[in-house]
């Protein structure tokens, strides 16, 4: 996976760095030095897996280049007629092979506003969950109109970018049947944001757990 890989260059760039310089500090303002350049440059990194191949797309179709996206940025999907959810980028079946993007799991992906295109035209993606996903921004949910026809279930939490502009673009989702929220510290209003899509949403079933309900 090429989060588990992010994950071990980043940890191989600081390995075993053992300063022993006589200058006091010295040796921790080097190691964050270290530190800030690894996070630029896995955020450039995790930019590029992002961008949206226009050429794939002609070549396997939109289910399967957003599933090699969400993928490739660390969360795994499944398809539909299929209870096995896929997570190795290897597994993926032939390109020749037909298939229907119908859940992803995008727990923790280094998924960014630039990498939603991939959405567009995916037509059977019926659940989605988006958790601890660090770059996830209000635009990023106000994007997921482009699946209102299919998704039915949703779960944003664990993202501190998430503020209440962002919970009110779910009130387009008008055919959830399921919402789940949680720990979005960036929402100020949260009792009116949950009265707001109680109101606007009447048939789908609310969890919103900072919230007394």
């Amino acid at each position: 996976m090429i989060k588990t890989r992010s994950t071990l260059l980043f940890k191989t760039t600081l390995r075993g760095q053992q300063f022993k310089s006589t200058v006091p500090g010295l040796a921790s303002v080097t190691a964050t030095g270290r530190y800030v350049q690894c996070r630029q440059f896995m955020k450039m990194l995790d930019s590029i897996l992002n961008l949206l191949d226009s050429k794939r797309l002609d070549v396997v179709g939109p289910d399967r280049l957003c599933a090699e996206w969400i993928l490739k940025t660390g969360g795994r999907v499944r398809w539909a007629g299929s209870d096995t959810w896929l997570q190795d980028f290897n597994f993926l079946p032939p390109e020749d092979f037909e298939v229907k993007l119908q859940d992803v799991d995008a727990t923790e992906c280094a998924i960014m506003i630039r990498g939603f295109e991939h959405f567009k035209n995916c037509k059977h993606i019926r659940s989605m969950k988006f958790h601890g996903c660090k770059y996830l921004t209000d635009d990023c949910l106000a994007m997921l109109w482009e699946l209102n026809d299919s998704l039915r279930q949703l779960q944003v939490s664990g993202n501190k970018s998430i503020s209440d502009k962002g919970i009110l673009y779910l009130t387009g989702l008008t055919n959830l049947t399921a919402l789940h929220l949680k720990d979005l510290p960036g929402v100020k209003n949260k009792p009116f944001c949950y009265g707001e899509l109680k109101k606007q949403l009447p048939k789908c079933d609310i969890v919103y757990m900072d919230v007394v309900q």
